[in-house]
């Protein structure tokens, strides 16, 4: 009976001082705008209130599901946004002279209490920081580990399409995908 006490006990504490994930409703979204305007979806991630990373991935071989479980010092990294106003975290607004992009986007969602905050972004606009963030989550969701896959869980692709079409025109910033030009 000791033994019991005693390992509930342990289990409590572990989960008493276990970090918390201290947004709500985290969504990380990378896609692309197609030369006809359409949104695609290359990836869409969440992150439940117990730290585990739910991924949706759409590959070379298809859509696949995963989950991964966030560290205590993954969840604190991820916090870090949590800090400070999402807009904040933006570097600059342009590329510098003779710069072209020709990489994805990415959409960031999440609550914090009451407040929503969301953004369309690139990696090269962003601080360090915040890029640091990202990039942990993005080793996490293009693992792609087969022991993680997961079922298959449900996302509106309609209304998330029409979410980041809305943040894109306040986010209007962002360049147009281009190549530089040939030499």
């Amino acid at each position: 009976m000791k033994n019991i006490l005693f390992y509930l006990i342990l289990l409590l504490s572990f989960n008493c001082f276990a970090q918390k994930i201290r947004v709500q409703n985290f969504r990380l979204i990378s896609y692309g705008i197609t030369s006809s305007r359409n949104i695609e979806i290359d990836s869409y991630s969440t992150i439940d209130p117990d730290g585990r990373l739910n991924i949706y991935v759409n590959g070379n071989s298809g859509a696949a599901y995963y989950t991964a479980q966030l560290s205590d010092d993954e969840i604190n990294v991820v916090n870090k946004l949590a800090e400070k106003d999402l807009r904040s975290f933006i570097r600059t607004k342009k590329l510098s002279t003779g710069m072209y992009y020709a990489g994805g986007r990415d959409y960031i969602s999440f609550n914090q209490g009451k407040t929503q905050s969301s953004m369309c972004f690139i990696a090269p606009f962003m601080t360090e920081e915040f890029n640091e963030v990202i990039g942990l989550l993005t080793d996490k969701i293009y693992k792609q580990d087969d022991s993680t896959k997961m079922k298959q869980f449900k996302i509106d692709f309609i209304k998330i399409k029409a979410e980041i079409y809305r943040q894109g025109k306040i986010d209007n910033f962002l360049p147009k995908k281009e190549l530089p030009p040939s030499l």
